[in-house]
């Protein structure tokens, strides 16, 4: 007997690029706003990109149009910038000379073009984006909802 996991799992779509470890889509023709750029991620079953090391960041940055910005899942709620992927507080941050700026409201965490390093600016503004691939079960019951594969 073997279990079939694919139930669990989310789909996403081939135009998801693998880098690491880990599937990547990057929008290089779109701006959209922080928000629409979550929403559209959400829509192709991942988030906007949670950036956990230096050596994520630098294989993604080596995929990135270095004249383009790219939002990032990252926010500031007010005492620390929050990864929206985990609603805990991001675990890496590459903050460009002079930041983050918290005077002016910016409260959205772009990739900054040429350095790609992360710069703060108001949500409303329109970036491109990059979305990773949710590859964890969607939601903790459908652990159980295993089915077998004769």
């Amino acid at each position: 007997m073997v279990y079939d996991w694919s139930c669990c799992y989310r789909r996403f779509s081939k135009d998801f690029k693998k880098i690491g470890s880990k599937y990547y889509y990057i929008e290089d023709n779109d701006e959209l706003d922080w928000f629409d750029a979550s929403d559209k991620c959400e829509s192709m079953n991942a988030h906007l990109v949670s950036i956990k090391n230096v050596n994520e960041w630098a294989a993604i940055n080596n995929h990135l149009t270095q004249c383009k910005d790219y939002w990032v899942d990252i926010r500031n709620d007010g005492d620390e910038f929050v990864s929206e992927a985990t609603g805990e507080e991001a675990p890496f941050l590459k903050w460009a000379p002079g930041q983050p700026n918290k005077q002016q409201n910016y409260d959205c965490v772009k990739l900054q073009k040429g350095c790609h390093c992360m710069k703060t600016k108001y949500c409303s503004q329109k970036n491109y984006f990059i979305c990773e691939a949710n590859m964890t079960p969607t939601k903790p019951y459908e652990i159980l909802d295993l089915r077998y594969k004769n």
